[in-house]
């Protein structure tokens, strides 16, 4: 079981006689396994389409989607807690590529981010906050193991 995360992206495209919203939330799930993210996500989209007299408003049904991240691509990872003003106050879960290629699988139309994205800040709810908290920590031991590992075959002169 893996824990849950939210994010919400709104967007309008403003034409001459026509407003398009585009309003889309992200649920999905995140699990460390294997020395491997795996994250599993679906996008429940709505569109609004204003013109001079009618109003349209198109529902897409989720499809799945599922990417993974080798740890090793991963440069920290950190739990922020959410603004004083947000309601409600839940946390952040905010991963940091290494390269900037290890978050290639999580960019398309589907996507969780922009094509030239090395952060990722998943929302988390305030009942997940530690189980978030758990999970940073583990992410960032798995970080940091696989660094020390490195750093010491690196100096092993048996190494290689």
């Amino acid at each position: 079981m893996g824990l849950a995360f939210r994010l919400r992206r709104d967007r309008t495209l403003a034409a001459p006689g026509d407003i398009t919203a585009i309003r889309e939330i992200v649920h999905g799930t995140i699990q460390l396994a294997a020395g491997r993210v795996t994250l599993r996500w679906w996008i429940d989209r709505v569109t609004d389409r204003f013109g001079r007299d009618i109003r349209t408003a198109e529902r897409e049904a989720p499809s799945p989607n599922e990417a993974t991240i080798a740890i090793g691509d991963l440069a920290r990872v950190d739990l922020r807690r959410d603004a004083w003003w947000r309601r409600p106050r839940g946390a952040r879960l905010v991963l940091e590529a290494a390269d900037p290629r290890a978050f290639a699988a999580l960019v398309g139309p589907n996507g969780l981010l922009n094509a030239d994205a090395v952060t990722l800040a998943l929302g988390i709810g305030p009942r997940d906050r530690d189980a978030g908290r758990e999970l940073a920590a583990d992410l960032g031991i798995a970080i940091g193991d696989l660094a020390l590992g490195g750093a010491s075959d690196a100096h092993d002169p048996s190494v290689g």
